[in-house]
């Protein structure tokens, strides 16, 4: 996963090929537009503002597909300008690499149901921290909101596209119960709100053989 500001995607592309070749197509490029405040603070880097981010996060998704494609490729955008540039090595995955492009907001997610390959569903860190509202936006309702903008921004593509959520928290317990509120009380949140997330995985271990037939990858049984 790339924050889209620290690398030029002409480069980033001729990186993300090599490794595309070294691993024999299995990679994954993920693309986002940055959102930790301290991450540019601590570079002395300008934090712009969402929008100007996403909109170079775009031409810099175009600029990947355009030079992993097999002919010379030009962008004349905003933010990059690329003149007749063939990238080379070609990715041994035909077009590319898929590409994963993950948020929590409306325009970010509408833009990877519509860009990318695997739409990751996360918090929505518009503040640049995770905040009160980020935590909230981890809600079950939250995330129906976010999987009806990909579906709705997608269309067609829709059955196409892999759906990735974040697992902010795995926790192996026979005390789910106490956990939750423990859990819950740390991000002000109910404990019923943490189980019925989709951002938190609860399970319990399986200590017993007798147990682990319907569990044939072994000890963890989701509850």
């Amino acid at each position: 996963m790339f924050a889209n500001d620290f690398r030029h995607p002409a480069y980033l592309a001729k990186e993300m090929t090599t490794l595309d070749l070294l691993s024999d197509g299995r990679l994954e490029v993920g693309m986002g537009a940055g959102w930790r405040a301290t991450d540019e603070a601590q570079t002395g880097m300008t934090h712009d503002r969402a929008g100007v981010r996403i909109d170079r996060m775009i031409e810099g998704i175009k600029v990947l597909r355009g030079l992993w494609g097999d002919d010379a490729f030009s962008l004349e955008g905003n933010h990059y300008t690329i003149t007749e540039m063939n990238g080379m090595p070609k990715p041994v995955q035909a077009g590319g690499p898929p590409i994963i492009v993950g948020g929590g907001g409306k325009r970010v997610l509408s833009t990877a149901a519509r860009m990318a390959d695997i739409v990751g569903v996360h918090p929505n860190v518009v503040e640049g921290v995770i905040s009160p509202e980020a935590i909230k936006s981890m809600s079950s309702e939250a995330t129906e909101e976010k999987l009806g903008w990909v579906r709705d921004a997608a269309g067609d593509r829709f059955d196409d596209i892999e759906i990735s959520i974040l697992k902010l928290v795995t926790i192996v317990t026979d005390g789910r119960d106490a956990v939750s509120e423990k859990v819950g009380g740390g991000m002000g949140m109910d404990a019923a709100t943490i189980l019925a997330s989709p951002t938190h995985w609860w399970a319990r271990p399986n200590r017993s053989s007798k147990n682990s037939s319907s569990n044939a990858s072994g000890g963890r049984v989701p509850t």
